[in-house]
């Protein structure tokens, strides 16, 4: 109990309180030190205090024990077991202040325990007295004050007993800590022994409880071994007495040994090990009398903890299972094998593989393999080939137990080149695979295999040669042909022998604009020549543009048809803002590219194309453009792949203005214009509608000519509604065109 200030005002009694905290203990002097009262008043009180408690435990030097009359201390001594305690009445000779006990009066008790620095108020148990003053000629009395008792430590047991008599081997014991006092017995658990181990190695027991440590013996050694484990303050220390190892302890493991062994004339190995898990020299012969076993080496001479591991063969002789003992000498254990031996016909072919060489047809290499019955019973099967060239003798076997039969595969090529060839040797015998070498046949080499041309101008050639050489044996022949008008092959065939080579020459004379490609075939054994071209350049003449702009961007063109037709080199492509051309190209093999040339301003106007037509000239057609990837407009990414088509009755002689709004960002109208090309009157619509693909307003539902066309919106749905801010879509119909122009209302 901490200091208190009902203590504080204790004014008579003269209570010195001091805090514990820096203060050290110090025993009880002649008179106490935490208690003042009055003595020599005239009369005194005495008591025999013959036992005094805190929190059941006794209490002890340097305590001290005070008696009051109310709050005026009237006696005070240090503890002795036990305590005579004298009480100092009232001095009559002091009448204007009470300095002692007045008779009558009931007497109350403090205690100071020094451990704790702090006062408790006992309650007292009279054995003589009623606990008034001046009862009697004395009092006799125990005093107890409540409180949490200190930690008080059981071991059992405190010895420990350990018997282990092999090397490696172990023996646990147990012993129990157990908090049979109060408060929280806590501590560590040590040894520093090799040979002992305990677990755990702490506790924190409460009152009543208790844990239980393990102590394991494992000797490394020969000899005994005591060890002393030290349970920390206030515990008793637990000592171990152990016996360990002293004479040599055989260990065989293990003592069972199983082989499986199928064929006659195989073997199976198995191994086990002696180990002197004891002490002094374990010494001995592994012995066998069994044919078909044979174990190595055949003594052990073995120092403590040491090994020996030996070797088991089994081989049988003949067909079933078979046993054996080892004998491994006193005091070891025999070792028993029990063996699964051949019960059933095994087949053994050597060798698995054969390799011939024969360089002439019909010339003949021999080889042979050889069968074999290995296990039991009867083998029997059939030695097949199902190969041209080669032939096998004989064609069955009959074979008892360790028979054999030798077969003659003979190879005989009918054209050259190599061959193989799988001998089917039955279902318990592998097959053997039969490798052959034959006659060289021709190799071809053609040297280059790609011919590179440029010729920059119709009317002119340039010639490249390329060479064809037997690198193999035999007669090399073939044509050489190409289906191509631009190249020419100046010879039309070869006939070569082993080593010999012919060159041949091939012209390039391009008849029109743009690059070329050709396929010369040199014949089934030799590969074909490839021929780049680089021809004429072509550059777009139908349509006219301005590379003097901001930047440029590129456009994808992977296929375009005029009706049926693809397009083929002559005929180009033209890109247009609205009325205006700002790129074009020569159409080659797709895909196109296309570099369109713009102004910063003309980023995001929908793009058009046109179409020249080599076919018939002075025609330029409108070509419908399916998006792939991106969209319509410039300057968007990613950058638009587009597929070109073209319907030959819209030709674009009157020039096509592409579908547009003007002002846009329209705050509230703007102007939509755009053109039709020539032809009939058409049923055109031009509507609004909103991101949601709901219709705002239509602006044009009727038969439309040819021409230019401007259109005002106001910015109001079909209700008269002026519409919210926001992206809108003016859509554009008419025959084969649809067209889409994305508006943006702002407040």
């Amino acid at each position: 109990m901490g200091l208190r200030m009902k203590y504080a005002v204790t004014l008579l009694c003269g209570l010195f309180l001091v805090s514990s905290g820096g203060m050290a203990l110090a025993e009880c002097p002649d008179s106490p030190d935490h208690f003042t009262f009055a003595s020599n008043t005239g009369c005194t009180y005495s008591l025999v205090i013959q036992a005094a408690t805190i929190g059941g435990v006794s209490l002890e030097a340097g305590d001290e024990i005070g008696v009051f009359d109310g709050d005026l201390c009237v006696g005070a001594a240090c503890w002795t077991d036990p305590l005579g305690l004298t009480a100092w009445c009232d001095d009559t000779q002091t009448a204007s202040v009470v300095d002692g006990y007045v008779c009558g009066n009931a007497m109350s008790f403090k205690i100071w325990d020094n451990s704790a620095q702090d006062y408790c108020d006992p309650a007292a148990q009279y054995s003589i007295g009623d606990g008034t003053f001046c009862f009697g000629g004395y009092s006799i009395l125990t005093l107890a004050c409540e409180g949490e008792a200190p930690p008080e430590c059981s071991v059992s047991p405190t010895e420990l007993f350990f018997n282990v008599d092999t090397i490696g081997g172990s023996d646990p014991e147990t012993f129990t800590i157990e908090n049979i006092g109060g408060g929280m017995l806590e501590g560590t658990v040590l040894e520093s022994c090799d040979e002992f181990e305990v677990t755990p190695t702490s506790y924190s027991l409460g009152a009543g409880e208790l844990e239980t440590f393990t102590v394991t013996y494992t000797p490394q050694d020969c000899g005994d071994d005591q060890c002393e484990i030290d349970t920390d303050t206030p515990c008793d220390n637990v000592f171990c007495d152990a016996t360990g190892p002293d004479m040599p302890e055989c260990f065989v493991d293990p003592i069972g040994l199983s082989f499986i062994v199928d064929t006659i004339g195989g073997s199976d190995v198995q191994t086990f090990t002696i180990t002197n898990v004891g002490c002094g020299q374990l010494m001995g012969d592994a012995t066998e009398l069994c044919d078909e076993f044979d174990v190595v080496p055949g003594t052990y001479d073995l120092g403590p903890g040491q090994s020996e591991t030996f070797t088991v063969t089994y081989t049988p002789q003949d067909c079933g299972d078979d046993q054996c003992e080892i004998d491994t000498d006193t005091p070891c254990d025999n070792v028993f094998c029990d063996a699964t031996g051949p019960d059933m016909p095994e087949c053994f072919v050597d060798p698995i593989g054969l390799s011939f060489i024969v360089d002439t047809i019909g010339g003949s290499d021999v080889q042979t393999f050889t069968i074999t019955n290995v296990g039991c019973g009867q083998l029997m099967g059939d030695a097949t080939e199902l190969c041209d060239e080669f032939d096998v003798v004989p064609g069955t076997y009959d074979l008892g137990p360790g028979q054999s039969e030798t077969f003659t595969v003979t190879y005989t090529p009918q054209d050259c080149g190599d061959d193989q060839c799988e001998i089917d040797t039955d279902t318990l015998c592998d097959n053997v695979f039969c490798e052959a070498t034959g006659p060289v046949c021709p190799g071809c080499s053609v040297e280059p295999q790609v011919l590179t041309f440029s010729v920059d101008t119709v009317g002119l050639s340039e010639s490249k040669t390329f060479t064809i050489t037997n690198i193999g044996g035999g007669t090399l022949a073939g044509t050489v042909s190409e289906t191509c008008d631009e190249f020419t092959v100046d010879l039309p065939s070869y006939n070569l022998g082993p080593g010999e080579f012919q060159e041949f020459t091939v012209t390039y004379a391009p008849e029109d604009e743009g690059d070329d490609v050709c396929v010369i075939e040199t014949d089934v054994l030799c590969n074909n020549v490839e021929c780049q071209a680089t021809g004429p350049e072509c550059i777009p003449s139908h349509f006219q543009y301005s590379t003097d702009t901001d930047e440029t961007y590129g456009i994808t063109i992977t296929s375009a048809r005029i009706g049926a037709r693809n397009l083929q080199p002559g005929d180009e492509v033209g890109v247009f803002d609205g009325s205006t051309c700002v790129g074009a190209v020569c159409w080659s093999d797709p895909p196109v590219s296309l570099l369109a040339w713009i102004n910063t301003d003309q980023c995001d106007n929908p793009m058009y194309f046109k179409v020249w037509d080599s076919k018939t000239p002075a025609r330029q057609w409108i070509a419908r453009a399916f998006y792939t990837q991106g969209d319509k407009f410039f300057c968007t990414e990613p950058a638009p792949v587009v597929r070109l088509r073209v319907h030959q009755d819209h030709e674009s002689d009157l020039g096509v203005h592409g579908l547009r709004g003007r002002p846009n960002p329209l705050n509230p109208d703007t102007d939509i214009s755009y053109a039709l090309p020539e032809g009939d009157a058409r049923s055109t619509s031009l509507r609004i509608y909103n991101p949601q693909g709901q219709l705002v307003r239509i602006l044009v539902d009727g038969l439309q000519s040819a021409g230019e066309y401007t259109i005002h919106w106001n910015g109001t749905n079909n209700l008269g509604v002026r519409v919210s801010s926001g992206i809108y879509f003016c859509v554009l119909r008419s025959g084969e065109i649809h067209d889409i122009e994305k508006l943006m209302v702002v407040k």
